[in-house]
């Protein structure tokens, strides 16, 4: 195969390509060309091409452009030649390494030849005006093909000239007609792409990488102009509504160069634009390879693109460079995160044991009372030993079994069985024992996320059946705004009571639940109405409605730790009033019941290896009744430890 010769760096509009051979394709950024190649633009379309000897090549709308020879030193022992063509349409030029000699460039037209002795000029070719040339920098020899005159040489004092149709060259005293203007600093300023043959020096030299240092250009201008350098600053202060209305600005005009594309993709990485960011550094990476900010920020729009395997490949390639400690430390964080995703898209069947040792400050749901107990018809003052609260140590043992079948990278089923077993020492008719089983099916995209659950278990207290338990729930979220995700939630729950004296019971609840999720941090916000009923009759004084409202934290943090929070509050009315408690000690008008709970949950967990999980843990819980011999306090400290095989 040919070797390339150029490399377009820009191109909008219609682009397309004529191989030698006749084949028609369209051409795009970071597409390559060879000898013999020819371009064509269509209407509001232009393309710029990056030589291999550093010349700069654009074609404005309506043009046609042929490579006709371009051989450079090191194709062989042959002097170095190049020879191009414009049958119409618009050109300037920057030329490279390979003008230095005028009789080795040429550029021709049907009219005319244009020799290069100079450095940037501009061409407008047409069948009614014939060809015109805009000088810049330097001089160029300007010919007719028919031969009826000598040539003229356009310097910066004369820098217009014309061949017209059956003339000879001459000087034009100003140039009439549209005018593509200069070329922006910053495409001067582009290396020659990897992928050309190495005539240009090298590629800049990497940019220190570190994560407290602001995103570094690839390559610095001093007359940069002003609106890229606000937008350089917007984006390296954060100031993303102001870098977005710039980088509109300067979009169709240094879209393609490295300094523009490398903070217009950290842009991109902010509104989740994670393809288009990821072809914006792409195009960094092909003519500075070397340049590792953009290779980091790369991996990381791979990443949130879910291509783990592309994004494993750039954060390892950063680490071969032996970056500064920090940036390692989240490198790997990274790795480990893309090890886990890759584990979850496999089926797994995992065992587990768990074993737990904690403090309980109310075993039996007691009250806790320091004064009389409210009024009532039996003319009661305390409550009864039975009532009151019994604290203790406890030891639970868990063991169980997990089947996990992905249907996605974020989709899929699992199915649980867990056995468990709490005992508490000198307490003994607490004891529990128990066997769950749950079934999760879940599915997550940019655009939904939602899991249904049906679980069911059976619990014996002491030596005794106590309640056979089956439960349904599920919810559904969409994007609302930025990173909040907003749905609805609900679930129910049914207790078969395993002893003739207790009453079988149900708990329904619905609403809407709020998620967030920033900076390794997941909030989540539910607000439900709940309503608990028993069966049998007059059971009203001990069935209720109301509110519950839940507020849950996990909090990614170094070191494999995870940090989890959660915060309750119930706010309960029961149907009927009590068929015990009075208004008042003067008065026999039954008291209705209010309560209200609040809960505080607090862990904090380790993920030590794969196999061994350790949990601490602290629970809080007040319950305030307006009848006070139901009010309570509760406290359980937990430290955990799962192994998992």
């Amino acid at each position: 195969m040919a070797e390339p010769v150029a490399m377009v760096v820009r191109a909008s509009g219609e682009v397309v390509r004529i191989t030698p051979d006749g084949e028609r394709m369209p051409l795009e950024r970071r597409d390559t060309l060879n000898t013999g190649d020819r371009i064509e633009t269509g209407e509001q379309a232009r393309v710029t091409l990056k030589f291999a000897d550093e010349g700069l090549v654009e074609l404005g709308t309506g043009s046609r452009f042929v490579i006709q020879q371009y051989r450079s030193e090191t194709d062989s022992d042959e002097d170095p030649n190049v020879l191009l063509e414009l049958i119409e349409g618009r050109l300037r030029t920057v030329t490279g390494a390979l003008a230095r000699d005028p009789d080795d460039y040429d550029l021709k037209t049907p009219l005319a030849s244009i020799g290069i002795r100079g450095t940037e000029f501009e061409v407008w070719q047409s069948a009614e005006t014939g060809t015109r040339v805009r000088l810049s920098q330097g001089s160029v020899s300007l010919a007719d093909l028919a031969g009826q005159g000598d040539p003229v040489i356009l310097t910066e004092n004369n820098p217009f000239g014309e061949v017209r149709p059956g003339a000879a060259a001459r000087f034009i005293e100003e140039w009439t007609g549209p005018s593509m203007g200069a070329f922006p600093a910053e495409l001067l300023s582009i290396p020659v792409p990897a992928v050309l043959p190495p005539l240009a020096p090298p590629v800049p030299a990497a940019v220190p990488l570190a994560a407290d240092v602001p995103a570094t250009a690839v390559a610095d201008d001093e007359e940069e102009p002003d609106a890229l350098a606000r937008f350089v600053q917007a984006v390296n202060q954060n100031q993303w509504d102001t870098a977005r209305l710039l980088a509109d600005e300067l979009l169709d005009r240094f879209e393609g160069t490295p300094r523009f594309d490398l903070y217009y993709a950290l842009l991109l990485l902010h509104e989740n634009r994670t393809q288009e960011a990821i072809f914006a550094l792409e195009r960094v990476l092909a003519y500075a390879p070397d340049q590792h900010r953009a290779r980091l920020e790369l991996a990381r729009a791979y990443f949130a693109n879910k291509n783990l395997a592309r994004a494993r490949t750039e954060f390892e390639r950063v680490l071969a460079t032996d970056p500064p400690a920090n940036v390692r430390t989240n490198i790997e964080s990274f790795l480990a995160r893309i090890d886990a995703a890759e584990q979850a898209r496999n089926q797994q069947f995992n065992l587990y044991a768990g074993l737990e040792a904690g403090w309980d400050s109310n075993i039996n749901d007691g009250a806790t009372l320091n004064e009389e107990l409210d009024p009532n018809l039996l003319n009661l003052t305390a409550l009864s030993d039975a009532s009151q609260a019994i604290d203790g140590s406890y030891g639970r043992i868990r063991f169980g079994a997990q089947w996990i079948t992905p249907t996605s990278l974020t989709s899929g089923r699992s199915f649980g069985l867990q056995g468990h077993s709490t005992l508490y020492p000198g307490n003994d008719a607490y004891n529990q024992t128990g066997v769950n089983a749950r079934y999760l099916s879940r599915k997550a995209s940019d655009e939904l996320r939602g899991h249904f659950a049906l679980s069911g278990g059976y619990t014996w207290i002491g030596s005794e059946p106590w309640q056979l338990s089956l439960g349904l729930g599920g919810q559904v979220t969409r994007p609302v705004w930025g990173p909040l995700w907003a749905g609805v939630v609900g679930q129910t729950s049914i207790g078969f009571a395993q002893s003739g004296d207790r009453p079988h019971s149900i708990t329904d609840a619905g609403g809407v639940v709020l998620s967030a999720e920033e900076r390794q941090r997941r909030h989540q916000l539910t607000i439900q109405y709940a309503r608990y009923q028993q069966t049998g009759q007059d059971d009203g004084h001990l069935e209720w409605q109301g509110l519950s409202n839940r507020y849950r934290l996990n909090w990614a943090l170094p070191y494999r730790l995870e940090a989890q929070a959660s915060l309750r509050h119930d706010w309960r009315r029961f149907d009927d009033n009590d068929l015990l408690f009075t208004e008042s000690s003067g008065s026999d008008d039954l008291k209705r019941r209010v309560d209200n709970l609040l809960q505080i949950d607090l862990a904090l967990n380790w993920q030590a290896d794969t196999w061994l999980q350790s949990r601490t843990g602290l629970r809080l819980e007040w319950l305030e009744s307006n009848i006070n011999a139901y009010s309570r306090d509760n406290w359980v400290i937990s430290q955990t430890l799962t192994v998992t095989f």
